[in-house]
């Protein structure tokens, strides 16, 4: 079976940060987008 592709908007803070958190525990490979690059560069890895 394939791994899913999941795209997540919003993943500096908030609802899109959490929903980040909890799909980085399962096999899924994830798309991360924020308006402000920066800040998604500078985030920990989850």
């Amino acid at each position: 079976m394939s791994k899913r592709l999941v795209l997540i908007t919003g993943t500096t803070s908030g609802l899109g940060l959490e929903t980040t958190k909890q799909l980085a525990k399962l096999d899924v490979h994830l798309v991360l987008a924020a308006r402000n690059g920066s800040l998604l560069k500078n985030k920990p890895k989850l």
